[in-house]
């Protein structure tokens, strides 16, 4: 198994520290030898695990040099995932310039590969793009399409993403969907799913004034919660803290 591969699995499992330590080894070895493609592939990782972290700045520098490089080398099916994840790392910093450039970008060569499964994560960032604009049909339309496509691929990552998407834009449904993502989560033994999922569960518990199932769902969410991601969610554990929830 090649060290770029054990990055993509310490990072699927929320073991964010290992999997830049492996990609990181992975991108020097393949400076060294001048391969390109892996070059850009070890570069995606990193990126994939800066943006878990919600450390888009990294995510970015590491993206935009990774597309250089497919765009360098003519590899569409890459270019696409490549654009997907810029374009939603670009909204989530409020960057609606590019985000827009890329999707037309993205729109174009996708006319070119209209079967191709990086179609998936394109309509996945193009949904979150458009729930940052708070066009709420728009985003809709998308998580569905990529729930659709992700089914019909037997893509079971994408499938709980759109779910967990989902739970944000149609709140009605978040317990439906969350289960949903758990119970994929728990299939492919996907960290930062299962803890996702958990959380949507909490909150949507929470608003129904449900406090006992809320502090049930919200201890799961901090045991599988990544400890290098833990930060991140201080409110949460403050309130837990202060017995909020009784």
């Amino acid at each position: 198994m090649s060290l770029n591969n054990i990055g993509l699995i310490h990072c699927a499992q929320g073991r964010y520290d290992e999997a830049l330590k492996y990609y990181t080894e992975s991108l020097e070895i393949r400076k060294e030898i001048g391969a390109k493609y892996g070059i850009a592939e070890s570069l995606s990782g990193m990126k994939d695990t800066y943006l878990s972290l919600g450390l888009f700045d990294k995510g970015i520098k590491n993206g935009e040099e990774a597309l250089s490089i497919y765009e360098e080398i003519g590899a569409k099916d890459e270019l696409l995932r490549a654009l997907a994840s810029l374009i939603h790392s670009y909204a989530e910093i409020g960057d609606i310039k590019n985000a827009k450039e890329y999707i037309e970008k993205a729109h174009r060569i996708e006319e070119e590969l209209p079967e191709s499964e990086a179609t998936v994560p394109l309509r996945l960032s193009i949904s979150r793009f458009y729930e940052k604009e708070v066009n709420l049909a728009e985003a809709i339309k998308y998580a569905e399409e990529t729930l659709e496509k992700a089914k019909a691929n037997r893509d079971l990552y994408n499938q709980a993403e759109a779910y967990i998407l989902l739970c944000e834009l149609r709140k009605e449904d978040t317990e439906e969907y969350a289960e949903s993502s758990l119970a994929i989560g728990k299939k492919i033994n996907s960290l930062p799913i299962i803890w996702k999922s958990y959380y949507h569960l909490y909150k949507a518990t929470q608003d129904k004034n449900y406090l006992v199932k809320a502090k049930e769902y919200l201890n799961k969410q901090l045991e599988h919660i990544p400890s290098e991601y833990i930060n991140n969610f201080n409110e949460l554990v403050k309130n837990y803290t202060k017995g909020e929830l009784q």
